[in-house]
């Protein structure tokens, strides 16, 4: 028999070798299942334990409430139920199967009913209690984690009263030097507790992973899971005379690799410090009620690279709470920065030329009237882009359609013609990353939302980014893409990854035009 213990993960380093994650040894209280123990001897302990050890306030979900209540539920006559007394005599008639049973019984069972029959003492034992039963049964356990120099002291001077408890010296914790900065996108790992996410454990334990290992499940500890993991520590289990088990290392593994990120922490910090002071300034007041959010990015257009990615959300008590990860996650109707997209497309279809000109007054269209926020007069495409022209972009959409306008008249053009003319525009849109997804090396990257065609006049709302949403991180993509040239490069926010303590590249993320 094996047990395997994962190692401490890589750190991440910014493009100046500043260190921004790294692991720190920590000191975590285990227990692995001595010989012949019966539960009735763990839940004796576990009281014992939470007690000594002060296991208190741990939170409960209702699932933990359902368990305690069906654990410690004795009748009348001192005898344990597997919930069937919560029945009546017809819900048991119905019942099918065993799954169905299970599922109606804990229905009926509330925190209220838990906590009525369970102390704050026995609901601080069940946690110590539910550490030490995990599965797999075989395996170590860790019951505290990160714990007091105080309470390791004590436990090694009594460990023959807490049977099967032990120390590992060699966990870790993860350590942020730069605060909350960028860490919804440097991303989160999981608890023993938690260990590997139910809905990916097939995915896991394909790969070798027990079910209690950690495991990234944000941001860029997900994406670079198997790079940050490490190769685990092994040893061979045997019981003593005295049935305690006893670990004998076979290989002492080795530590993940370490990420160099394309980000400057310090310009990073700056940049979030601007937009925290901008929304602190402007955000809900005279003429910006709806201003809450804001995002800046910094891309160099030619790699792709990320060299800030700032993010900022005021809450109803105006305090700021950063959000660098919304520029990936959340998508906005962009409005006038898409006019670049507009007039490509335009002048690449033969609908307008360098030359040709819009006059830029207010238009008509069967009574509904629409404007630029004021008249520019005649503009071409360079100078419409200048001044932001509305009617310009309206005006070519209008014939890239087939449309005709005149004043005060409908446009002639058919839903099914306008459907088609959508479709067109979106190639052209996603030509430069907006309403695609741009390849960014993080989990989840949103897509934004696509729209139907309703009516004609849908068309001229996306010529001016006003139909369709998009996230920022598409936008920065799609600014490179005209700043450069052309080309519509990979954003990232990893370099390259190397061997601990050497220079040695195990992994790059070259530059990629898409």
């Amino acid at each position: 028999q094996q047990q395997r213990t994962l190692v401490a993960r890589g750190s991440m380093y910014d493009r100046n070798g500043n260190v921004v994650v790294e692991s720190a040894s920590s000191l975590n209280i285990t227990y692995f299942p001595p010989e012949g123990t019966n539960n009735e001897e763990k839940w004796e302990l576990a009281k014992k334990f939470a007690k000594t050890f002060e296991i208190k306030n741990q939170k409960l979900n209702l699932s933990d409430y359902q368990d305690l209540y069906l654990f410690l539920y004795r009748d009348e006559n001192g005898y344990s139920s597997d919930g069937s007394h919560l029945l009546s005599e017809d819900e048991l008639m119905s019942i099918t199967t065993s799954v169905q049973k299970d599922a109606l019984i804990r229905s009926k069972i509330t925190k209220e009913m838990a906590e009525k029959i369970a102390s704050k003492e026995e609901q601080n034992a069940y946690v110590v209690y539910q550490a030490m039963n995990k599965l797999p049964a075989s395996q170590m356990k860790v019951v505290v984690e990160d714990a007091k120099n105080e309470d390791v002291a004590y436990l090694m001077e009594h460990k023959d009263e807490f049977r099967g408890f032990d120390v590992d010296f060699g966990s870790w914790k993860r350590e942020y030097p730069y605060g909350d900065t960028l860490r919804d996108v440097l991303g989160r790992v999981s608890t023993t507790k938690q260990g590997v996410p139910y809905e990916e454990r097939e995915y896991y334990t394909a790969k070798g992973y027990s079910i209690t290992d950690r495991v990234g499940v944000s941001g860029l500890e997900k994406q670079y899971e198997d790079l940050l993991s490490g190769t685990p520590r092994i040893q061979e289990v045997h019981y003593g005379d005295d049935g305690i088990a006893v670990l004998d290392e076979i290989s002492m593994g080795k530590k993940g690799y370490d990420l160099h990120l394309t980000i400057d922490i310090n310009l990073q910090n700056k940049v979030d410090k601007i937009l925290s002071d901008t929304l602190t300034k402007y955000g809900g007041t005279a003429g910006r009620e709806a201003f809450s959010q804001c995002f800046m990015l910094l891309m160099n257009p030619h790699t792709g690279e990320i060299y800030a990615m700032s993010g900022a959300m005021q809450n109803e008590d105006k305090s700021i709470t950063k959000f660098a990860s919304g520029i990936y996650l959340n998508s906005y109707q962009v409005g006038s920065v898409a006019k670049g997209a507009t007039v490509y497309m335009m002048l690449n279809e033969g609908v307008q030329t360098a030359d040709s000109l819009e006059d830029d007054n207010e238009m008509n269209i069967a009574g509904l009237k629409k404007s630029s926020y004021k008249n520019y007069g005649l503009v071409n495409g360079q100078e419409a882009l200048a001044v932001s022209s509305n009617v310009y972009m309206w005006k070519s959409v209008i014939k890239l359609a087939g449309g005709n306008y005149q004043y005060g008249k409908s446009l002639n053009i058919s839903i099914d013609k306008a459907e088609e003319t959508l479709k067109l525009m979106r190639n052209y849109y996603s030509s430069f990353g907006l309403g695609v997804r741009t390849g960014l090396d993080v989990p989840n990257e949103a897509l934004g939302v696509s729209s139907n065609i309703k009516e004609v006049g849908n068309l001229l709302d996306y010529s001016i980014g006003q139909f369709e949403t998009y996230s920022p991180i598409q936008l920065g993509q799609y600014g490179s893409a005209i700043a450069n040239g052309g080309y519509r490069v990979q954003p990232k926010l990893v370099n390259y990854a190397t061997e601990i303590n050497s220079d040695y590249r195990i992994y790059e993320n070259k530059t990629k035009v898409l």
